[in-house]
């Protein structure tokens, strides 16, 4: 039985038929898969699978016993239907089997850190995962979605799941909608009230408060990434890191890590976030250093975009006051970076050389910084 293992959940792939002949190997290699690959959630992908006895549904059903929540993915109406008669609905996440797009399908409108945005039609925009992105991933991003809606946030609302090849994606009902850096380029007379239109719209995510047992803690996941990311660090290096972030306070307002014009939409003039990877709380500034790397990165959104931006967030009018905040900014960025790098062109000896001769030697700074940054 063929499978597949990530950090972030478990997919067994089912076989053509589980009947009668072969119901008890089916249970016992589904427990003995589970058992060498216990992390996250479980996910049976019944793709393949063309028929189901009574014996098979008896084997799926030792199976879940053992475990607290089960997915059966890519179902087919035949099998839907049964599993519907038998009340396995009640006892499995079943879904029935991803509408499947071709590339000649969409028009790629944008791009974010795992995938792509796409506009399917006039009426429906897809965000398409990069193939490393597992189902179990995108299905906790489309509850983050719904998260967000609950939560007073400003977003789209998506309503169903496609597979595109051998990557998943998730569909989102926007007439006419563009993203916010697709209407940059094509508006440019209009840089200031968008700039204006996104400061408003990040000062208001970032105000929204969530309790503990909703969100993950900034803090603590920096933690965890400090410990995974080492690329070639000294332990001395590392522990430096870990004293950096104890400094940071915690928060319980909303951050996004993302929160770039990239990845938000504009429909009829109101800008709405598209991507949810995490529900995540810390300081504000930590996600305003962020956009302030990707807005400089970007050269085409301009001085005035930038400036503009900064000056309706922070209140800031003075060119020297902002340029001052974009430095704090730059320095805290560089010091999020030798935590959780990504791709950096230079790799291991860039994030090296950035430690080494801009975060550690600024270390008081850096420490003050953190200790009172909002």
């Amino acid at each position: 039985m063929n499978f597949s293992a990530t950090e972030n959940g478990l997919t067994i792939f089912l076989g053509r038929k589980i009947d009668s002949d072969n119901a008890e190997q089916v249970a016992a290699e589904l427990v003995g898969i589970r058992k060498e690959h216990p992390e996250g959630l479980a996910t049976l992908d019944a793709e393949g699978l063309q028929y189901i006895s009574s014996a098979g549904l008896r084997s799926l059903l030792k199976f879940r016993k053992q475990e607290p929540e089960v997915y059966i993915v890519n179902v087919s109406p035949e099998i839907y239907d049964i599993l519907d008669v038998t009340g396995f609905r009640r006892l499995f996440q079943v879904e029935k089997a991803l509408r499947n797009i071709k590339p000649g399908d969409y028009e790629v409108i944008g791009q974010s850190s795992r995938g792509m945005i796409c506009r399917l039609d006039r009426e429906t925009i897809v965000r398409i995962y990069d193939k490393n992105v597992s189902l179990d991933a995108v299905r906790r991003e489309q509850k983050n979605d719904h998260s967000a809606l609950l939560l007073g946030i400003p977003a789209a609302i998506s309503y169903d799941m496609v597979k595109c090849a051998d990557q998943y994606g998730i569909i989102y009902e926007m007439t006419d909608a563009v993203t916010l850096a697709e209407a940059i380029r094509k508006q440019p007379e209009k840089r200031k009230e968008f700039a204006e239109k996104y400061a408003r719209f990040v000062k208001e995510y970032q105000s929204v408060h969530v309790g503990e047992e909703e969100a993950e803690s900034l803090k603590r996941l920096l933690h965890e990434k400090a410990d995974n990311q080492s690329y070639g660090r000294t332990p001395e290096e590392t522990g430096f890191l870990h004293r950096m972030i104890d400094v940071m306070p915690e928060t319980d307002t909303l951050i996004h890590g993302e929160l770039f014009p990239e990845n938000i939409m504009v429909q009829d003039g109101e800008l709405l976030i598209l991507v949810m990877s995490a529900v995540i709380t810390g300081p504000a500034a930590a996600e305003n250093a962020l956009i302030c790397r990707e807005l400089f990165r970007h050269t085409e959104y301009g001085d005035d975009f930038r400036e503009t931006f900064f000056r309706e967030y922070t209140g800031i009018s003075d060119e020297a006051e902002q340029a001052e905040y974009r430095k704090k900014l730059g320095l805290l960025y560089a010091f999020l970076l030798c935590i959780a790098p990504g791709k950096v062109q230079g790799g291991e000896r860039t994030l090296q050389r950035v430690l080494r001769e801009v975060v550690m030697p600024n270390s008081a700074a850096l420490n003050y910084l953190l200790r009172t940054i909002q």
